[in-house]
């Protein structure tokens, strides 16, 4: 018999953090999942850890790559393989509160929604702190915006989602580069609609020195393969006649998770390249231009930009890499506006 709730808990060189991990999710008190622990070909001991609980319970599984690729293709492994109705993720460092899953599969059934969302909390491993949880969407029904999705393109791991849903969809996570969530949790939240947020910090999420997330937003290749991410979102939206209804879902998100990104780290010549492609695939930043008739509002009562406003001044030095003068111009005006002190 199939089961209710699939696990998917991909595993490299983790071998201090794993058991935990497991552990927490054998205690669960809603007990009809499967397990499936993904080798990812790491170098340490941590498989070792893995088929103790494969001898000890029958619900976990043991899955093994011929070799390393990375979290994302293991993810998608383990989705591929999944039985059960519902599938969640649980990185192999982290650990669950007992009710998770109970919470997670009630809240999922009664309300006919393809995912549902809980809250995590951040443990930070230096000093044994915990970060309470951010509250990122309302709890309860939510229909899902711009600004709803901006705050939760983090983790595909304090999801449940329904997986025919996923698999109907095409929603799997990026392969061969960092940041493999991003355009995981975008896709899911294009096809969702409505979602159910769950108000409980039900996830422990630990900040380690070392992990592939704590090094993610480190060298200019990274950031690459965050645009690379970018490119792929968008290749979904216009393969499935999405685009124009989700086009300020990819602006606004850019501007949140890339944008401010780059202000701090500046990229390289490649990157700036590769940036502007980019920027004039999606018709950015004509999408945000104001009406002539609001940009001659816009001159008349402009008041002044903060001075330490980032944001405000990543975006006007972006605009340079716009085409068009005019266009230029107006975006320039328009951005005086948007940022202009209160």
């Amino acid at each position: 018999m199939s089961p209710e709730i699939s696990i998917v808990v991909p595993f490299y060189n983790v071998e201090p953090y794993i058991d935990q991990c497991l552990d927490s999710i054998r205690k669960q008190t809603f007990g009809d999942f499967e397990v499936l622990c993904v080798d990812d070909r790491g170098r340490d001991n941590s498989i070792e850890v893995v088929e103790k609980y494969v001898r000890l319970d029958s619900r976990f599984k043991l899955i093994r790559q011929d070799e390393n690729r990375g979290p994302g293709a293991a993810r998608n492994v383990g989705m591929r393989m999944a039985g059960g109705k519902y599938i969640t993720f649980i990185d192999p460092d982290d650990w669950v509160e007992p009710d998770l899953l109970e919470k997670e599969h009630e809240a999922i059934v009664r309300h006919g929604v393809d995912s549902v969302w809980i809250r995590f909390r951040r443990y930070y491993e230096d000093d044994g702190r915990f970060e309470p949880a951010i509250v990122q969407a309302p709890a309860g029904l939510v229909k899902l915006d711009a600004d709803i999705v901006t705050g939760n393109l983090g983790s595909g791991c304090d999801k449940l989602c329904s997986l025919p849903f996923l698999r109907r969809n095409g929603v799997e996570f990026d392969e061969g580069i960092f940041h493999e969530d991003l355009g995981y949790v975008f896709r899911l939240c294009c096809c969702a609609g409505t979602i159910y947020q769950i108000p409980d910090a039900l996830y422990n999420y630990r900040q380690r020195k070392g992990s592939t997330s704590t090094n993610a937003y480190a060298g200019s290749g990274r950031m690459l393969d965050m645009l690379e991410g970018w490119r792929r979102s968008l290749a979904f939206l216009r393969e499935r006649g999405m685009f124009e209804e989700k086009k300020e879902w990819l602006l606004r998100l850019y501007e949140s998770h890339f944008g401010l990104y780059l202000f701090l780290r500046p990229c390289k010549l490649e990157g700036v390249a590769r940036l502007r492609d980019f920027l004039r695939e999606i018709d950015f930043p004509a999408a945000y231009e104001p009406t002539g008739a609001e940009v001659l509002k816009a001159v008349a009562g402009c008041g002044k930009v903060h001075c330490w406003n980032l944001v405000y001044f990543f975006f006007l030095a972006l605009t340079r890499l716009h085409p068009n003068r005019s266009a230029r111009e107006r975006w320039k005006v328009w951005l005086r506006v948007k940022f202009r002190a209160k």
